[in-house]
């Protein structure tokens, strides 16, 4: 069993110099013009959508805190 865990491991980090020495030695561009273009827009809708969805979380998390304090502070200069 442990040989066989061994020979896997060895031989995964083979495969893994290989495929990765591979692209050095391409002339042709890897990426193609729509290819680029696709990512550039999807990473331009992935960058509006998280501004959107850390916009939410911050109030879903800081309302219910600012409102405990707040409440707090109001009775502390209530009193005095």
């Amino acid at each position: 069993m442990r040989t066989r865990n061994k020979l896997f491991m060895v031989l995964s980090l083979v495969a893994t110099a290989v495929l990765m020495a591979a692209p050095a030695f391409a002339t042709d561009p890897v990426a193609d013009v729509g290819v680029t273009g696709a990512f550039t827009t999807l990473q331009a809708a992935v960058a509006v959508t998280l501004v959107a969805v850390a916009g939410i979380a911050i109030l879903l998390f800081a309302v219910p805190y600012a409102w405990r304090y707040a409440k707090g502070l109001f009775k502390t200069v209530s009193k005095g």
